[in-house]
């Protein structure tokens, strides 16, 4: 009879720069409204691919995600994304 005693597989993972077609891509980043009052509330909503490092206003959040904010004066809101 043949018997087992040992098995094993192994694989090879290549670590690279991704091509310039990777780039990052803002696909979507909208407000809920472009107009409010005063005290009132407006959500973000953005949608982005292709990268690692995506922040709004130079705070980290994910790259698919939505934020509510209560405004009191006109304001622009800036997404950036980078590998």
């Amino acid at each position: 009879p043949n018997s087992c005693f040992s098995v094993s597989a192994s694989t090879q993972i290549e670590v690279t720069d991704p091509p310039e077609d990777l780039c990052p891509v803002i696909n979507a980043f909208s407000s809920s409204s472009p107009l409010i009052y005063r005290g009132e509330s407006v959500t973000l909503t953005w949608s982005i691919t292709n990268g690692t490092n995506y922040r709004l206003d130079g705070v980290p959040v994910p790259a698919l995600g939505s934020q509510s904010f209560v405004l009191n004066a006109d304001r622009t809101f800036t997404l950036t994304a980078n590998n």
